[in-house]
């Protein structure tokens, strides 16, 4: 990655500081990614993929899939079918 020009502006094209706001965004995790993170380890193992959608979370295992509101319901569903906790 190089430096920003004389204009302020980064060689891609992008403003410097909308490239110091994507990394702020990534740098401020919340708790709630933590979370999804552990729920996506949980999955793994048994072969299914956990997704984040902007109304919950999709789980998925082969051809299936399952839309869930809550990662409360991705552990219930995860028990469910297996996984360990």
């Amino acid at each position: 990655m190089s430096g920003p020009n004389s204009e302020g502006h980064r060689a891609n094209g992008a403003p410097q500081e909308q490239a110091q706001i994507n990394h702020l965004h990534f740098a401020n995790d919340d708790g709630d990614s933590k979370a999804l993170a552990t729920m996506k380890a949980r999955a793994a193992p048994c072969g299914c993929a956990l997704h984040e959608l902007s109304d919950g979370y999709l789980v998925g295992k082969w051809n299936y899939s399952k839309a869930v509101p809550s990662l409360r319901a991705v552990s219930d569903l995860l028990r469910k079918i297996g996984a360990s906790q």
